[in-house]
């Protein structure tokens, strides 16, 4: 992805490039595990493209936001691909069906930005969000959240789980 330039794919190890059909700035991308031709970005100052021919055409993926929303984050769960969670200025959003629609979960999330979103294979309903005012931990799928102990008022931007130890966190 490039500032002003559009979405450019290589496809001989990044040689060399050619442009996609999107071309505005995304900030973000997510492939599908298991469709090779399956990409969604997120757009600077908007929401979710899809496209499912190698990035020639892009659909807007936006189907239950609110107009304003500003994407920054977008996460494809690797072991349900077509569950997605999209982090906002404004709260989180949860897609159940591979970003048709979307509804917002998190109410506790309400009014932060949302950085991003950890999945857990072994668990489904264990996730994680990052966010203005911390880190959260939801045991439910996302319907409820609670504060993590340590880093609450801190800005959490990136979260990884060490996968041979599940309960280390970075």
């Amino acid at each position: 992805a490039t500032q002003r330039a559009g979405l450019w794919r290589s496809d001989d190890g990044g040689f060399t490039w050619q442009p996609t059909g999107l071309e505005y700035t995304a900030t973000g991308l997510a492939l599908h595990p298991g469709e090779p031709d399956r990409v969604f970005a997120h757009v600077i100052y908007e929401r979710v493209y899809e496209s499912r021919d190698g990035a020639q055409r892009w659909d807007p993926r936006w189907e239950g936001m609110d107009l304003s929303t500003e994407v920054i984050s977008l996460v494809i769960d690797p072991c349900r691909p077509e569950r997605l969670f999209a982090g906002t200025t404004a709260t989180l959003y949860r897609s159940e069906d591979g970003a048709a629609t979307w509804q917002p979960i998190a109410p506790e999330l309400d009014g932060q930005t949302v950085f991003t979103v950890l999945t857990n294979c072994d668990n489904p309903n264990l996730l994680w969000a990052g966010a203005t005012n911390g880190l959260y931990r939801s045991t439910d799928g996302g319907a409820t959240w609670s504060t993590m102990a340590g880093l609450a008022n801190t800005t959490v931007t990136a979260i990884a789980r060490d996968p041979r130890q599940p309960e280390r966190l970075w």
